[in-house]
Formats: C-alpha cells, structure tokens, sequence
C-alpha cells in the first residue's frame, strides 16, 4: 500500500473529486456519429453507463467537494452556498447546450424513437443539479454523518458562574455555563476503522525485524507491555495536549480566549503515514482559563471513561461486521508545562524534586550527569508520595514531591504517568532550550571577549548565507545586540530556525574560530547529541554512546561556563537515551 492510498482513503478533504464533467463549447463541439443509421437505432444506454454517473456516486463527489471548499480552503458557509447556487447554474446552461446538441445530432442520424429520445432526456435532467440533497446546510451535515462518517462534537458542562449581562439599568445577574467541545474518541476510532487502508496498518503491524528501532512498536515497553505484546491489533493511543493563543499576543486580549488542545493518532499507523497532519485526530477544545478553574481531570474524564472501554475490549461496526478491539493509551506528549500538568506534579521549577522521570533534587542536577545516579519515579512510591500530599495540609509535601494531585489518568489499567509515558517533546526542550542556551553562550563569549567577530559581522553572514529551496523558510532570523546581551536563554529563533541555525554555523563561523577552542568543540560535541536525538532510527548503541556524549558534555559545560546554571531542560536530556530504547525515536 502506498503512501497516496492511505492518504486518499483517511483524507476526505485531499480526495476532492470533480463535480462537473468539462463539456465542450459551442465552437469545438464534437460529436462522433456512427457509421450507420442501424448502429444507431440499436444504440441503448447500457446499465454499466449508468451505475457509472449515478445520483449517490454523484452525490458523494458534490459532497466531497463542498467538504474541500470548507475545511481544505476555509470558505464560510455563506461562500458555499454561493458556490452551490453558482455551480448550479452554470451546470444548467452548459448541459442545456450540450443536450440541444445531442439531440440535433440524433435527428441528423434518423434517431427518432420516443422512448430513446425519452431516455436521454431523462438522463440530462438528471444531471441538472450537481448538489442534489446537499442544497443546505442540514442536508449536507446529514449526508456528512451517514456517508462520510462524520463525527460530531459534543458539548460537556463542567459548572457555571454567575455573570453580569446587559448596561446601564438593565443590568442583571445570569448564570452562565463552562463548557468545553469532545470528540467522542471511540466514534472516531471507528470511523478511521472503517478505511480499509487503516484497517489494514492496525492488523498487520510494523515491528521491525532488525535491531534497528524505527517507532514505538520496537521499544522495549511496547514488548513488556501486557496489552500491545499480546496482538498486533491493540490500538495503540497517542496522545497530545498543547496550548494555543488565537488572539495576538501582545494584546490586551491575551490568554481571555486562550485554548487548550487535546488530540490523539493511531500508534498503529507507520511513522510515515502518522507524521501527516491528516492523521490527527483533534478530542478536546478547552478554554485555559477554565482548565485553571476546573482542572485537566475534569477535562479528561470523558476521555478517560471512553479509554477504560477501550482497555476491556470494545465492540466497533467495521464494514457491517462487528468486531471487538482492545486499546490504550501508548504515550502522553506535551511541552513541560504540559506534561507536568496532566501528570498531576507541580508546574513550576519551584518544587525540589522538578522532574517528572525521577527524583533529582535542584542541586543535584548541577553535578550529576548520568540517569544511573537519580532514582527513577515508579508506579508504587508514586502512589504512597500522592497519599502523603493529600493528607498534608501545609503544602510540605508537595513541595518536597514535586507532586499536585495523583492523576486520573492513573486510572487506566495498562498506564502509569511514572513509567516514563509522559515522554519528553525534544522541540522544547533541545531546540527551543538547551541548544539556544548554549549557543547565545558561546556566540556571546565570542564576541564580547575573545573578539573572534562583532555581531554584525556574524548578522550579514547568517544574512547572506546562500539558503537552499528546502532551508530558505527556516532562515535564522539575525540576532539583535539586546538579545545577545539579555539575561534570558533564548536567542529568539523558533525550533525550525534554530535547527537550522545549529547545523549551519559552522558554514558562518567556523573560518574565525580556532580550531582548539573548547567552547566550539563542546559545541560540536553538542551537535552530534542533536543528531542521535532526532535520528529516526537507532539502535541500543546510539542511545548508550548518546548518553556518554551528555554525561561529557555537561561536565564540560560546567567547566567552561561557570556561573552559568544546568537548565531543568539540559537535565531532562539524561532521560532521553533510556526513552529512546523504550518507546523507540523521540522524532
């Protein structure tokens, strides 16, 4: 199965068909008439020619292609509708020309029998309107849930408060409802059931034969685990939660209409099919604000009943059969601030054990570089460190814990956030933070103290670099004076520039650099950390010399950049070796 057959089955929106046959104008209008009056008058229209241009298949390319005009080009209703009546139309006018020509053309040929005639009159009327029970709104919505496996959002109240509404003397006191839209996920898992292709990638598997670890399936996890170990056909559930600003963000609207994110993709899916934005799948929409005032687990919990479900075995129509699926969840994804929420431990550094794989203490991520010299967090002392949070009024506990609350998702069968599921996002913490960290160190010791090169002189290199077509739109934006100079850790560069930006530097400095100094090999060394973290495909081996590469690394960075502090984020890459090995790339 190629990669364009799942695409057109999962994708409706990609598989936008024609609605209207091109018909030739007026001036090269061809008609081809048979060679004698007898093959004419025998000519009927066979049922094959008719099946192919039926209303229903007809009815599915309008369908389709009203579907691309509103989520693939993000036309509003109202648009569509024009089209409709437009298309409609110009439908009408261009088949009325073509059947008047038909016609002339059947009498120049001695075609005069009624019920002939009658067929094809009945067969250009029947063409007439292209969007036949899709003319509005809720005729095209019901066509989407019968035909199209629609799965409808779903509006779920988590409380209310009490607002003011109205001006002046009108104003009056309302109750007003908190609510948040769910994709029910197991009508979702059965509509993507109901493609063959997916249906296809879930039975059969992708775990690699080799020593070579290409996605989750070849971890080590994925064979311990009591579900996935058992039957290739396990639904294995990604799951991602992610904050977004839909307001400009310096403005004073921000974080009011601020929103949270929750969506899943099948693990099942080979990596190059999951990757696509087409296979995510979104659960949840959440205002932030209400998830402050409520909590995640009061957002997660139609999504934790539904899971439970899944976990004892769920009965999905699969092409008119029944079928009975097992499933749960796989991995968690998130940034940190994400992660640490939905794991129910505390959000900020403040908390003297901050990571969420194991028991460091702030002061011993300074000095200790190894994941062999932390504690791991486990299922079981977890569960006995949230009892002693919940029992401590005065906030000792989960301070010293770095502990909230034990979290619902907890209360899965087959998943624990302390059994390393909660796995790290490698964007934020490489790219978005140890890398630019440690680049605007070196870049600023070298320029205001070695004088290797000014800043500008660095500013119309990285300017004037000679870009590839695939690299011109990550092109590093240049680095202003304030920001090299400021107390922060960012060189302002999103994750895709500053990919881009950590491969290409040698390109720019590597001339005025010499070739001993020990910030720009420790830079280097840095690099090649970047490369086996973000490689697609390892092996044991990677993930073992990565963590020798972290553990000299660190040091030296330490040594080189004293005063300078061991980020939380170049903490947590001591964790990602082992991770790799169990869940398979972090890519």
């Amino acid at each position: 199965m190629g990669s364009e057959s799942l695409n057109q089955e999962h994708n409706l929106t990609e598989a936008v068909e024609s609605v209207v046959a091109v018909v030739p104008s007026d001036n090269d209008a061809s008609v081809n008439v048979p060679e004698s009056e007898h093959q004419v008058r025998d000519v009927v229209i066979s049922d094959s020619a008719q099946s192919s241009f039926s209303p229903p298949d007809m009815q599915k390319s309008s369908a389709l292609f009203l579907l691309g005009l509103k989520e693939k080009h993000k036309l509003t209703q109202v648009t569509v509708q024009s089209i409709i009546d437009s298309v409609t139309t110009l439908t009408q006018q261009r088949l009325s020309t073509l059947k008047s020509q038909v016609f002339e053309a059947l009498n120049n040929t001695g075609v005069s029998s009624s019920s002939q005639l009658d067929q094809v009159q009945d067969y250009f009327k029947s063409h007439e309107n292209p969007f036949v029970g899709l003319e509005t709104r809720y005729h095209q919505l019901q066509y989407f849930k019968k035909k199209l496996n629609l799965t409808e959002p779903v509006t779920i109240q988590l409380g209310e408060r009490r607002v003011w509404k109205g001006s002046g003397n009108k104003r009056k006191c309302v109750s007003k409802e908190d609510n948040f839209i769910y994709i029910p996920i197991l009508q979702t898992l059965q509509a993507l059931l109901n493609n063959s292709a997916i249906l296809s990638e879930v039975e059969k598997g992708h775990k690699s034969s080799t020593e070579i670890l290409n996605d989750f399936c070849d971890g080590n996890s994925f064979s311990k685990h009591p579900l996935f170990a058992v039957q290739t056909n396990v639904l294995q559930i990604m799951f991602y939660f992610d904050e977004l600003e839909v307001c400009n963000p310096l403005g004073s609207k921000v974080k009011v209409h601020k929103l949270g994110t929750f969506y899943f993709t099948l693990g099942n899916l080979s990596p190059k099919f999951r990757s696509r934005l087409t296979s995510i799948q979104l659960v949840s929409l959440v205002k932030s604000k209400f998830i402050s005032t409520y909590g995640l687990d009061a957002v997660l919990r139609p999504f934790i009943e539904e899971m439970k479900k899944l976990e004892s075995g769920f009965e999905f129509l699969i092409n008119g059969d029944r079928q009975v699926f097992y499933g749960t969840l796989a991995i968690v994804s998130a940034d940190n601030l994400g992660s640490l929420a939905l794991g129910g431990f505390k959000e900020s550094c403040s908390a003297n054990k901050m990571c969420r794989q194991c028991m460091a203490t702030k002061d011993e991520i300074q000095t200790k570089f190894f994941e062999k010299d932390f504690i791991l967090r486990d299922k079981e002392s977890h569960k006995a460190q949230c009892t002693l949070v919940e029992k401590d009024k005065t906030g000792e506990q989960s301070k010293e814990f770095g502990i909230n609350r034990n979290s619902a998702l907890n209360e899965l069968a087959y998943f624990n956030v302390c059994d390393g599921s909660l796995i790290p996002d490698i964007m934020h913490d490489i790219l978005e933070g140890a890398l630019q960290y440690e680049v605007k160190l070196m870049l600023k010791v070298m320029i205001t103290t070695e004088n290797y090169f000014t800043l500008p002189h660095f500013n119309s290199r990285l300017e004037n670099l000679d870009y590839g077509y695939m690299e011109i739109k990550d092109k590093p934006t240049v680095i202003a004076s304030q920001t090299l100079n400021s107390d922060g850790n960012s060189l302002r560069q999103n994750a895709s520039q500053m990919k881009l930006l950590g491969r290409i530097l040698p390109l720019i400095i590597a001339d005025l650099v010499p070739e001993d100094d020990e910030r720009w090999e420790l830079y280097l060394q840095m690099m090649e950390i970047v490369d086996i973290l973000f490689s697609p495909h390892i092996t044991e081996v990677h993930a073992t010399y990565a963590a020798v590469l972290i553990n000299d690394h660190h040091t030296d960075f330490c040594k080189l950049y004293p005063g300078h502090s061991v980020l939380p984020k170049q903490h947590f890459m001591l964790h990602m070796p082992r991770l790799m090995t169990e869940y398979g790339p972090l890519v």
